[in-house]
């Protein structure tokens, strides 16, 4: 199976409205919701202030 990003979303509600759209267009395909906190810039900037403290 290959991974693809679709789209990204900030709120995993905006996610989940998106995932229930591609199902309905294209249900003979498998569809996920991955997070990826990482690529977040504001939880990385959290986590180097935490760091240093």
């Amino acid at each position: 199976m290959q991974r693809v990003t679709v789209a990204r979303f900030r709120s995993r509600q905006e996610a989940e409205a998106y995932l229930k759209v591609l199902r309905s267009l294209t249900p003979n395909f498998s569809h996920s919701i991955v997070f990826d906190i990482s690529s977040d810039p504001a939880i990385e900037q959290k986590n180097l202030r935490q760091s240093v403290l």
